[in-house]
């Protein structure tokens, strides 16, 4: 099965965010998933001809819906669109995302052809209540149009905004004043997943290039894709950008163009966390649960092998006192060679799951032991980020190392939010103690937890600034570039940069500097 769309989004009533709205908001949006189902006649991916539904209350802060059900592509198609809508009503908040992968329904060799689309109940979802993406963005529902004195704000609080997470769709117009295809249909298709921007006029083009360079810019009809995170001193290559000419007259633009884009975004919005968080840690907790009923019943069924064994010491002692029963006797022991056989079976199967059962508590009781760590001194307030470090010293000990001028760095920093810097040294640790240790993609892993990683500073960085990179280690200077910078600014109370490599010898970071951000192109 393979993921081809993916939304996920945290929904605020529209009437605030008080828990009776968030209770009532839960109710709407599970409904009109129902109502979808039901109007769309959706398949059952296990083929009982109605979706899958699950609305279940773990306890009376917590409850999970979840809707299952399949597109078939085409009449006798052997492969089928399989659409997860799920939403998740904690008392923190209100999640929710709708999946859509594609599978097989029977094997007959051939190769799936599908294209990522949008199922109609985002646009249910989206009309209910107002929606943000990770990060507390908020979720545009109309493209926007920007003329030149409107450009500094796309390119400030847009383009260049390093807390944007979604990607940012911009069309330039073509010489007759018009961009290759209506935004509002690029929208359209990108709802939920993107920004769409429309530059005005040519002198707003002019206007762009001028405020981020001829490189970044987007002009002659072109349509381009900012990802996430842009800093001007990276690749620009890496931003898709679509030309009229590849889409010459009697093309069908209209369709072509913005399905090229979404499947560009599409993939990107696969790249990030699927599920939304708030699914992730309910279901968790039901199969916490799950376990604890099986262990309930094998503790009944324990209790049944030790009354079993005191019935067979009663008929061996009435064998003893009475040898006239032995014909009967012989009977109850073919009984009780049958209850020995079906006590081991029992027996296999209680190892097995009390197995089971013993790796899902360790595994509980490491996450509430990082839950109490972590509110117990992180959240309970760091002012300072020497404060943070020595946290992590404390904490990390066999998974980080501070160089002193990591130390040093710490206690000049001004940077206002430590507790962030706390959380980068939490994720680091978990990658070190991660099946695999330090081999997982650290790319990845930092991305799920909010932190953009990067393993490289610029050749230019290096050549001009080389030596504030490098640090005494081993005996030697080495040169630390694998880093994350916090913060979008280069004020140091709102900007700080941890740069870290791998020590050689062992499954650990050595971390050389925590502070202010380094000499680069743009400092």
């Amino acid at each position: 099965m393979q993921n081809v769309y993916a939304f996920q989004a945290t929904f605020v009533p529209r009437s605030g965010q008080l828990r009776a709205d968030r209770e009532a908001c839960y109710l709407a949006l599970a409904g009109a998933a129902k109502v979808w189902a039901a109007e769309a006649k959706l398949e059952s991916p296990d083929g009982g001809g109605t979706p899958a539904v699950s609305d279940r209350t773990l306890d009376a802060d917590r409850r999970l819906f979840t809707l299952t059900a399949a597109y078939p592509l085409a009449p006798g198609d052997p492969w089928r669109y399989v659409c997860e809508t799920a939403v998740a009503l904690t008392p923190i908040g209100l999640q929710g995302h709708v999946i859509v992968r594609v599978r097989r329904a029977r094997d007959d060799g051939s190769t799936a052809r599908f294209e990522p689309f949008r199922p109609a109940v985002v646009d249910r979802f989206l009309g209910l209540a107002h929606a943000l993406a990770v990060g507390g963005e908020p979720i545009p529902g109309d493209a926007e149009r920007y003329d030149v004195a409107g450009v500094p704000r796309l390119a400030d609080q847009l383009l260049l905004n390093a807390a944007r997470q979604l990607p940012l769709v911009v069309l330039a117009p073509t010489e007759s004043g018009r961009p290759l295809v209506d935004p509002d249909r690029v929208m359209d298709e990108l709802l939920g997943l993107a920004h769409v921007a429309e530059l005005a006029t040519r002198q707003a083009t002019f206007a762009l290039t001028a405020r981020v360079g001829k490189f970044w810019s987007c002009f002659n009809g072109a349509v381009r894709v900012y990802w996430p995170k842009i800093t001007l001193d990276e690749s620009y290559r890496q931003h898709p950008i679509f030309f009229p000419d590849d889409y010459p007259p009697g093309a069908d633009t209209d369709d072509r163009l913005p399905l090229d884009v979404l499947r560009k975004v599409a993939a990107a919005a696969l790249r990030r966390t699927v599920e939304a968080p708030l699914v992730t840690q309910l279901r968790g907790l039901a199969d916490r649960q799950a376990h604890a009923q099986t262990e309930a019943r094998l503790a009944d069924l324990a209790r049944g092998v030790a009354e079993g064994r005191e019935f067979m010491a009663e008929l061996e002692k009435a064998w003893s006192e009475n040898r006239a029963l032995a014909e009967e006797m012989g009977k109850v022991q073919a009984e009780l060679t049958e209850l020995r056989e079906t006590h081991a079976d029992m027996k296999e199967q209680w190892d097995t799951v009390s197995a089971d059962i013993a790796r899902a508590a360790a595994a509980a009781e490491a996450e509430r032991r990082a839950a109490d760590r972590y509110r117990g001194k992180y959240l309970a307030g760091l002012k300072r980020v020497r404060e943070a470090v020595a946290l992590a010293q404390e904490e990390f000990a066999g998974t980080l190392v501070f160089l002193p001028s990591a130390l040093k760095s710490a206690e000049d920093s001004p940077y206002q939010d430590p507790a962030k810097v706390f959380a980068l040294f939490t994720a680091l640790d978990g990658v070190a103690h991660a099946r695999g240790g330090l081999g997982e993609d650290l790319h990845a892993v930092l991305l799920r937890a909010g932190f953009e990683y990067k393993p490289h500073i610029s050749t230019t960085s290096e050549g001009k600034h080389g030596d504030e990179y490098r640090f005494r280690h081993d005996g030697e200077r080495k040169l630390f570039e694998n880093h994350v910078t916090l913060g979008g600014s280069h004020n140091p109370q709102e900007c700080l940069s941890v740069h870290w490599r791998r020590d050689a010898g062992a499954d650990r970071f050595v971390i050389a500097w925590c502070g202010k951000h380094l000499t680069n192109t743009r400092t």
